[in-house]
């Protein structure tokens, strides 16, 4: 890998790392996985050790990639992007010509590396306001385009190559810890039938988020030696355009044709095109990066792993139970507006981050002020971990159902028809369909009472959790989630 002007960091320099985000998100994991004894024995051994390991054996400066990560939306997320987050602190405010304190160049780079020691220094409203958004849906979650922009201010100040042997060091450490997923590059005659799908799916979803327009076109050409008749069609008839891909081409446009192109293509032993592989390619020729830099080791784009993500997501939830404001009503459409169909609505609410305005990160920020009380704990808040994951879906189900009565318009049969009432046959399955069991491990296991602590499959909550959402997103009409949100008016 290709050495440049940034070292790897001593331990004592990585402190330059810290900010407000890692420091937050540290404490709560700690507070969950360690301190509080109630709220971790709701989570299975694997994921304390997960928790665990995040706070024991990352370095700072992967905690501080990673938090700063887990705030922003993706899923995917091209290395390029996160370069900003390698920046330590102390560059930040050198003046050397190309960064000044004054400067707003200066400005955007500190409000990315924002600590909680700095928000007592002059200025640091104007800070707080750059790092959060001065309105509230900015307070809400960080776009994508902030952080595009802010990799960008990071390009033009502090040089920090794609291939440094601190940021892949770094982006592999957290790889390593099951914290990050790469794009997948085995070659895809060495897969089932069913892994190549789900490979090219991925591969696809990847590709669609991270690669720019001219390096999609770039791969379209490989793919079809530029002789892809479609688009050739389309930029003779449409007239240039600032973001296409060629002249007259969209980025979606050319994204479509791509994949159209490996969807309906195979190679000659029947395996899928490795389309993972020839885009890493094209971002290599892209990159400005030493030519012995070795390939296949450089990582180009990453998200963030599912089963952690939803961990740390519900840590979040967990530490902050007690101060969650009550739901406030939300607005109904009117019936004309309402058209969206239950699959989209529901694949949009359960692929939908939720907001990132945690309140421990509102007072660092000074955005929000809470009175000082002491806290005396002699309950826990759920008696066992069937009851805390079957109260985490029945959250996840009631957002369903909310967005289901703002944007679905839900025709009612009349009741002198009887024809025109119709049940599904899983509704039939038994005399009373109460007594019928529902789909989800955790619904299942709290109607069955399985909740001693001395049960065998000690981490079962893993695929528990994977289970719920795979099975909810797999939900194709209204009845299926009605059938099972049933247990909720138990």
């Amino acid at each position: 890998m290709a050495q440049t002007n940034m070292q790897m960091p001593a331990d004592e320099d990585l402190a330059a790392y810290g900010d407000a985000y890692v420091t937050h998100f540290c404490r709560v994991l700690r507070a969950v996985a360690v301190d509080r004894a109630d709220l971790r024995a709701l989570h299975c051994p694997r994921e304390i050790e997960l928790a665990t390991r995040f706070l024991d054996e990352l370095s700072p400066l992967a905690k501080h990639v990673y938090a700063r990560v887990f705030q922003r939306k993706g899923p995917w997320f091209k290395t390029t992007s996160l370069l900003g987050y390698f920046v330590p602190r102390r560059h930040a405010h050198r003046a050397d010509g190309t960064l000044g304190e004054g400067s707003d160049d200066a400005s955007a780079v500190i409000s990315l590396l924002t600590d909680e020691d700095d928000e007592e220094e002059e200025g640091s409203q104007d800070k707080e306001a750059t790092c959060r958004g001065s309105t509230e849906q900015e307070k809400q979650e960080h776009s994508a385009a902030g952080d595009e922009a802010a990799s960008a201010v990071s390009d033009r100040s502090v040089t920090v190559a794609l291939d440094d042997a601190v940021v892949q060091h770094t982006l592999q450490m957290l790889v390593n810890a099951g914290l990050l997923v790469t794009l997948p590059l085995l070659s895809p005659a060495l897969l089932s039938r069913e892994e190549q799908e789900a490979q090219l799916q991925l591969s696809l979803e990847a590709i669609e988020q991270c690669a720019s327009a001219p390096e999609l076109s770039a791969l379209h050409k490989k793919l079809t030696g530029g002789k892809s008749r479609a688009l050739a069609n389309r930029s003779r008839g449409a007239s240039s355009s600032p973001s296409g891909a060629g002249a007259g081409t969209t980025k979606a446009e050319v994204f479509g044709a791509l994949r159209r192109h490996v969807l309906s293509q195979r190679r000659l032993d029947g395996s899928r095109i490795p389309i993972a592989k020839m885009m890493h390619n094209v971002w290599r020729q892209h990159s400005r990066m030493g030519q012995h830099a070795s390939l296949d080791d450089i990582i180009f784009a990453v998200r963030l792993e599912d089963d952690a993500r939803r961990l740390f997501l519900r840590m979040h939830r967990l530490y902050y139970f007690q101060s969650a404001l009550p739901p406030s009503p939300t607005p109904v459409l009117s019936a004309a507006n309402r058209v969206k169909a239950f699959r989209d609505i529901l694949k949009e609410r359960l692929e939908s981050r939720p907001a990132s305005a945690w309140p421990g990160l509102m007072t660092t920020f000074k955005k929000v002020k809470y009175p000082e009380y002491a806290i005396s704990i002699s309950n826990p808040i759920f008696l066992s971990s069937e009851a805390y994951m079957c109260h985490e879906i029945a959250g996840t189900m009631r957002q369903v159902v909310n967005a289901l009565e703002q944007e679905m318009v839900l025709e009612q049969a009349s009741t002198e028809d009887e024809d025109a009432i119709c049940l599904p046959v899983s509704w039939h399955l038994s005399d009373d369909i109460w007594d019928t069991l529902p789909q989800l491990v955790a619904f299942r296991r709290l109607v069955l009472g399985l909740v001693t602590p001395d049960q065998p499959d000690l981490n079962w909550q893993i695929e528990a959790w994977r289970q719920a959402e795979e099975h909810l997103k797999s939900m194709s009409t209204f009845e299926e989630f009605i059938l099972e949100a049933r247990l909720l008016d138990r």
